[in-house]
């Protein structure tokens, strides 16, 4: 399914002359990878802004509400742009030192590339074709892609204005405080130093830990879900899932101290299984959540704002 989105994918971006791809198979060579190369530094808001209409236009991005079209019904294989945020905050971190941006690694991983010929980049064309083997000529594929590149920050908004949307704006983004929304009305997030107000921050921006904290009752099956992924957080977990239970009309302490006993040996609920359970989040499958897998872990992605 992934060597039908990456080739759907790589029709619209090869057609970019000036703006080459470099695609290269993941680690596991079970998934791929499209690194758009430019000519010189552009703000990767306007690139991110780009390539996910693009993305969306290919059929790529799907799963949405307003989908009816005739991939509604298949899973995304889609996982995030990187860098995941528009903008980097400026905020220091606890040693003193400006948050960094987003590491990627490299292709040409030598351990993988034996294993399972995972991370060696592959002949654009070839793979737009549906072709993934690695045919040796990595760096010549890499060279070609280098010499290339012709695009800078003019040309990508002179594409993104060519978009055939009128509601994409070329102006960046503005940012507030904590669940600020910026010029579009989009629920940004921000950046918080590891291992503080983790709890917090995922009770206030999770959408599926906001939905549980609504009053009233919640399926049995979600409720187990949430205690699977307050466990995370200990004694402040449990302190959480008491707070969030007791909104239930049928609360009572003694059962969520041996329901919370009970499923301590669970591991978090992913996202995916939240869908199958009933539960589907507006967020799932868009790049606000940065690839978290389950609510628990939305809060690793607080080193960037995402929008």
């Amino acid at each position: 399914m992934w060597k039908a989105d990456v080739s759907r994918a790589l029709q619209f971006f090869t057609d970019h002359d000036g703006c080459p791809c470099v695609v290269n198979l993941s680690r596991s060579g079970q998934g791929a990878h499209i690194r758009m190369l430019f000519r010189e530094a552009v703000p990767a808001w306007l690139a991110r802004r780009w390539m996910h209409f693009w993305l969306k236009e290919s059929g790529v991005l799907r799963g949405g509400d307003d989908d009816d079209d005739e991939w509604g019904d298949l899973p995304p294989t889609f996982d995030r742009l990187i860098p995941p945020q528009d903008q980097l905050s400026g905020q220091m971190n606890r040693h003193g030192y400006r948050m960094p941006g987003n590491l990627m690694g490299s292709p040409l991983h030598a351990g993988c590339a034996r294993r399972n010929g995972g991370t060696l980049p592959l002949d654009p064309r070839e793979a737009e074709r549906g072709n993934y083997e690695p045919d040796g000529k990595h760096w010549e594929h890499v060279m070609t892609a280098l010499e290339g590149r012709g695009w800078g920050e003019t040309e990508l908004r002179a594409a993104l204005a060519d978009c055939p949307d009128d509601d994409i704006s070329l102006e960046p983004p503005s940012y507030g405080g904590w669940g600020a929304r910026d010029g579009s009305g989009r629920l940004t997030l921000p950046i918080i130093p590891a291992g503080e107000g983790e709890l917090d921050y995922t009770l206030k921006f999770c959408e599926f830990m906001r939905h549980m904290a609504t009053p009233g009752e919640q399926p049995y099956h979600l409720w187990l879900a949430m205690a699977s992924q307050l466990h995370r957080f200990g004694d402040a977990g449990h302190a959480a899932f008491h707070q969030l239970s007791s909104r239930d009309p049928r609360y009572n302490s003694r059962d969520v101290d041996q329901k919370w006993q009970q499923t301590a040996h669970m591991s978090p609920i992913r996202c995916h299984t939240l869908i199958d359970m009933g539960y589907r989040c507006p967020h799932v499958f868009t790049p606000r959540c940065n690839g978290a897998k389950a609510p628990a872990f939305f809060v690793d992605q607080t080193d960037a704002e995402i929008l």
